[in-house]
């Protein structure tokens, strides 16, 4: 608003600079300078007559002063306001009536201005120089003394219009130069955001990701496709207003920190261990295990698959039918998966690891499984193909789409030159991906396997630790949050009969953590799906971060399953729900949306029981069973996303209250006998 004022004020200051006062008010100026001259130029004519030179010398004094000392008014009304300039020509506006009467002349409002009613700048220097000649002219015949006092009073008179004229107009270019500048940095810092806030189709555009390859097959779905694209927060960050809600969490981070001190030391006299930082520390309890344990994985995938799978793309016959050789690869690779699946989790109770670090250990062996099956399951087509269906998947690869210039980079830059690797080809003659490509697959931030990403072709160092320091904010901010409404409230949980588990008790306490479950919930999102995946695409140059979609703005919580984690969709979507899809009779469709909800509610469910030591479907119950009840509700109002956002925020509160009530109910209260206290809750009879 100051911006559109100050450039709407703009003309008119242009105006004031250019014929800034009245007419009249120019008239009167030259009339009260002209006639100060004139009195002085006959007192210099009789000092002349009579010898006095002294006299002259000081009436040309007094003819400077006049000029550097006009009336007090005039002076503050020409020079009071610099921001408003008065332009030398209104000064020495000067109009002459009659020739022979120098100090009698007059001026018209029409001599002044011109026909736009603007000060002509020509006729006002005509008049002054007219001014001059009649000045030089008094008495010339008289006196030389006469024409040398008129020749100095022009003088001084142009020198002082000339300054005076510089002056106004460079402190008027400053003035317009200064709004025209702040008007122009203003447009251009919210040019970018205005337009992505107003054209939607770019961020729709931006999160589409799926690509029909086989058009007109009924039995295919669309294939995920990468390319260069931020991610959504990333492009939503620059606009103000959404940088603004990010504030807002900085802000409710440091509240929490303070409210948390105050409490310790108003309460308790004193700050106890949360500041010590001693439970976050213990929660990672056991990470140089975790690191023997990770490496282990790691040699595991990379080498025993990769090596597994070139020895069985290259010995078998190349026919298309499943043969014996076959299918002892593939018991092979089963009996892989489950001792896999089945050994860290043993790692992680003989060294009776940390929460924490046990979720570390659980959420690599389950990439680790995810990134071997990807790559198996994308190159075991082409070791299949044979004849004909061979020579065509060779042509196609030779005549595969050139990089556009948004994904070339050097070569030597980046250190993908593959050239230079042995190459080695299945049985087929197709050639085998070279281990460089199955490395990079490891490390790189998704879960579907492509012989070549696009790539960005340099690493900003700035962006990465921006984002790592981000996450361990966020790790602190997490802390907090239990600290303050965890381990405060359900510590004494089971100790007492006041504090049991109960109908009354679970509702109330179901409430008062929604609000720190839905924090929890924001915080975690925005730490690993933002901060450290953009931070290791930065480190790896990978180019496609469209790591989440704006799940926020779903209004089914099918949409919501969707874009929330897309890294994990994507690998649903392509390795389960299509395979299931395309092998699937009627309502084909239902059943790979079942088994994909399943599968997931199932790995979900698996790493809290192996991070908590104990069973309690509570998220499998909400996420695989109501979810998916009420996953395919549809409605066109935005009404639909107020009760999405209600259903998280409740399904939050009461996972914290459960897992909470639960952990604390194995602490104080005593176990059951054998196994059966592995699988009934505690907490249900803790107390009572």
């Amino acid at each position: 608003m100051t911006d559109t004022a100050n450039l709407s004020t703009a003309p008119d200051e242009a105006e004031q600079v250019s014929g800034g006062l009245e007419p009249q008010t120019g008239v009167h100026n030259c009339s009260c300078i002209k006639k100060p001259v004139n009195e002085m130029a006959s007192s210099a004519i009789h000092s002349s007559k009579h010898g006095d030179n002294d006299t002259s010398q000081t009436v040309t004094d007094e003819i400077e002063h006049t000029f550097h000392d006009p009336e007090p008014q005039t002076e503050v009304r020409n020079r009071s306001h610099l921001t408003k300039p008065v332009s030398g020509v209104e000064f020495f506006k000067c109009q002459s009536s009659d020739s022979t009467n120098i100090g009698k002349d007059t001026a018209t409002q029409d001599e002044i201005t011109n026909v736009s009613g603007e000060p002509d700048l020509q006729t006002s220097l005509h008049n002054c120089s007219h001014h001059t000649e009649l000045i030089n002219e008094v008495d010339t015949s008289d006196s030389p003394n006469e024409s040398e006092v008129g020749r100095k009073t022009s003088m001084l008179a142009l020198e002082l219009y000339n300054q005076l004229r510089t002056e106004l107009t460079q402190d008027f270019s400053y003035q317009l130069q200064r709004v025209l500048e702040n008007a122009v940095d203003r447009i251009l810092k919210h040019s970018e955001a205005e337009n992505l806030v107003g054209n939607s189709n770019r961020l729709k555009s931006n999160m589409s990701d799926k690509l029909r390859v086989t058009s007109g097959s009924d039995k295919w779905l669309p294939e995920k496709n990468f390319c260069h694209r931020n991610s959504v927060l990333t492009d939503l960050f620059k606009i103000s207003h959404i940088e603004t809600v990010y504030h807002i969490f900085i802000a409710v981070l440091l509240i929490f920190a303070l409210n948390t001190v105050l409490s310790d030391v108003v309460e308790k006299g004193g700050v106890v261990h949360v500041y010590h930082f001693e439970l976050l520390v213990w929660t990672f309890k056991g990470f140089f295990n975790v690191f023997h344990c990770w490496i282990t994985m790691f040699l595991s995938t990379s080498l025993f698959v990769y090596l597994a799978f070139i020895m069985w793309a290259s010995k078998r016959k190349p026919v298309h039918k499943f043969t014996n050789f076959d299918f002892a690869f593939v018991i092979l690779y089963v009996i892989y998966q489950v001792a896999f699946a089945i050994l860290p989790v043993v790692f992680i109770f003989k060294y009776d690891i940390a929460p924490s670090s046990t979720a570390i250990v659980c959420l690599e062996q389950i990439r680790l499984m995810m990134k071997s099956h990807a790559f198996v399951r994308a190159n075991i087509g082409s070791a299949m193909l044979s004849g004909e269906e061979c020579e065509h998947e060779k042509a196609r690869r030779r005549r595969r789409r050139p990089l556009t210039e948004d994904e070339r980079f050097p070569v030597s830059a980046c250190g993908d030159s593959v050239t230079e690797e042995v190459e080695i080809t299945m049985s087929n003659g197709i050639p085998i991906p070279p281990f460089s490509q199955y490395l990079y697959f490891l490390f790189a931030p998704t879960l579907v396997y492509r012989s070549a990403y696009p790539r960005t072709p340099y690493i900003r160092w700035h962006f990465v630790t921006i984002n790592l320091l981000q996450m361990g904010l966020c790790i602190v901010y997490t802390y907090f949050i239990f600290a303050r409404f965890c381990f405060a409230y359900f510590a004494n949980f089971g100790r007492s009969e006041q504090f049991n588990f109960s109908l009354r008790q679970l509702i109330t306490s179901s409430f008062g953590c929604m609000l720190p479950g839905a924090l929890l919930l924001l915080i975690n999102f925005y730490a690993f799906l933002h901060c450290w995946l953009n931070a290791f695409a930065e480190l790896l140059r990978f180019g496609d971060r469209l790591f989440y979609k704006d799940w926020w703005n779903s209004i089914t919580f099918s949409a919501y399953y969707r874009t929330w984690n897309v890294v994990v969709h994507d690998w649903l979507y392509t390795y389960v729900y299509r395979d299931v899809y395309a092998i699937s009779g009627r309502n084909r469709r239902m059943l790979a949306q079942t088994a994909v909800f399943m599968l997931s509610a199932i790995v979900h469910e698996y790493v809290l029981t192996v991070v908590f030591r104990f069973f309690y479907p509570v998220l499998f119950i909400i996420f695989g069973g109501v979810g998916f009840a009420i996953a395919n509700l549809r409605g066109r109002s935005r009404l639909w996303n107020v009760g999405l956002w209600a259903g998280l925020f409740m399904g939050m509160g009461i996972l914290m209250c459960l897992y909470s009530m639960e952990w604390y109910a194995r602490k104080n209260c005593p176990p059951a006998q054998g196994l059966i206290d592995l699988f009934i809750p505690r907490s249900w009879f803790c107390g009572n």
